[in-house]
């Protein structure tokens, strides 16, 4: 185990990290206690069990061999392709005359320890290349003719990035030796105490767990 601040390629299945649990609030109301005190409850469901890891890495290259966007259903939060010369969604069966576009990159990074493949999420390669996947699109000269690996996404190789890592049960318990940044801090985002922005959600709620059993994910109910 490395004593630095970050943690190395090699620790990324080590168990010395806290757990988290992902859920989702379903519901959230106000109540009144038999003390007249005042208490919110939330329904929650579980959605994974994961373990956040934070790495200082270079990304060597990106994945050019797959397509660098994918088009996917808002609703379900799901890639789709075209079929029958049209695009349908796999589980709402909604047919898209032009659907929605994000942001597919898988990355090699490497530190001293190894290197693994990690997957840049939508949110931060907007945020670090200033572009949407539909303003690469529209420009012919990152585009041409299709084939071509945009030079906006070329700009962010063989740099140095803080990347914060979800470790899921798939990679611990079943193998998988690919993970998904979610927040990911530039060179210049990396220096003094900047960092990058962070989006609260108040429907995702994190929770610390120490001694959790993988097997048996519980259904939690809160009130504060």
């Amino acid at each position: 185990m490395s004593f630095n601040k970050y943690d190395t390629v090699e620790d990324l299945n080590d168990s010395k990290h806290d757990w988290l649990l992902r859920v989702r609030a379903q519901a959230i109301w106000k109540g009144i206690t038999k003390e007249t005190k005042d208490f919110r409850g939330y329904n929650v469901i579980f959605i994974d069990d994961c373990k956040m890891v934070e790495c200082k890495v270079t990304v060597k290259k990106f994945d050019k061999k797959v397509k660098w966007y994918s088009n996917f259903c808002a609703k379900c939060d799901i890639n789709i392709e075209l079929v029958d010369r049209k695009y349908q969604c796999g589980q709402c069966r909604k047919i898209f005359p032009y659907p929605d576009k994000r942001y597919q990159l898988t990355s090699l990074c490497s530190d001293n320890t190894g290197t693994v493949p990690i997957i840049w999420t939508d949110e931060e390669v907007i945020r670090l290349c200033g572009k949407t996947v539909y303003d690469i699109i529209a420009d012919d000269e990152e585009v041409e003719d299709g084939d071509k690996f945009p030079t906006a996404l070329q700009e962010l190789e063989k740099k140095e990035y803080n990347i914060t890592i979800i470790v899921t049960k798939e990679n611990v318990k079943e193998g998988s030796k690919v993970y998904t940044a979610t927040k990911i801090a530039a060179p210049n985002e990396m220096c003094g105490n900047h960092s990058p922005s962070q989006k609260e959600n108040s429907e995702v709620k994190a929770t610390e767990i120490s001694n959790f059993n993988m097997s048996s994910p519980p259904h939690w109910q809160f009130y504060y």
